[in-house]
């Protein structure tokens, strides 16, 4: 996903640095426009990510179950449906995205097996998520590019909303003594289950504070002109 949308970030980030760099000093100006184009592409990412792939889990998770095809590993005839001659182009590409996406759920239940048994705090995680944070995620897309006003009230928000779904992601799973964790497996739990789950309360803890303090130095001043 990153290195498929990261052209069309890096070409709509650079308004960002553009409109940054009218404003401030050079140097100030390009660190600036890095870190902007820096949140918006965390914020494009996890809109894809929370509306078409944890958006697809809310919505077809039995299928995670069906069979144990693997898309990685098996050959491409495997992912085509048996009756894949009598369809169209547009269904064929429905279906292998299904598999797709049912394949790679099926690999992440491995790191935390609620996802396979369709549990239901997972599910009210995960809808909560794709629904609200995903949508969010593409409001502050446009709020970025376009310097809306309502940004960073927004960005404490969404990045918020992240931050709380995972802490309580990890903490009904220590509650429930890493039941449904391998917690031996490097590769599920040190990498699937921690670090890139990790990622939702690091960046957005940093986000709010980003929010944080913009709003601060927006209040201190405007108090100052009106005392002007």
């Amino acid at each position: 996903l990153f290195f498929f949308f990261l052209p069309f970030t890096k070409l709509h980030a650079s308004r960002v640095r553009l409109q940054a760099m009218a404003n401030r000093p050079h140097r100030e100006s390009k660190k600036s426009g890095c870190k902007e184009w820096g949140v918006l592409t965390w914020f494009l990412l996890c809109g894809f990510i929370h509306i078409f792939i944890e958006g697809w889990f809310v919505l077809f998770w039995p299928r995670i179950k069906d069979g144990a095809l693997n898309f990685w590993v098996t050959a491409p005839s495997a992912h085509v449906p048996a009756n894949a001659a009598s369809m169209d182009g547009l269904t064929l590409g429905w279906e292998t995205y299904q598999n797709f996406m049912a394949s790679m759920w099926r690999e992440y239940a491995h790191a935390d097996y609620r996802y396979a048994l369709g549990d239901s705090f997972v599910l009210s995680m995960e809808a909560i998520t794709a629904v609200f944070d995903g949508f969010g995620s593409f409001a502050l897309v446009y709020a970025i590019l376009n310097n809306a006003p309502w940004r960073h009230p927004l960005q404490i928000m969404v990045s918020l909303a992240q931050l709380y779904g995972d802490v309580l992601y990890f903490g009904t799973e220590y509650l429930d003594n890493f039941s449904h964790v391998d917690m031996s497996d490097p590769l599920y739990y040190g990498v699937y289950f921690t670090f890139l789950n990790g990622l939702w309360i690091v960046i957005p803890t940093l986000l709010i504070i980003q929010s944080f303090r913009a709003l601060t130095r927006a209040m201190c001043s405007s108090a100052h002109q009106k005392t002007e």
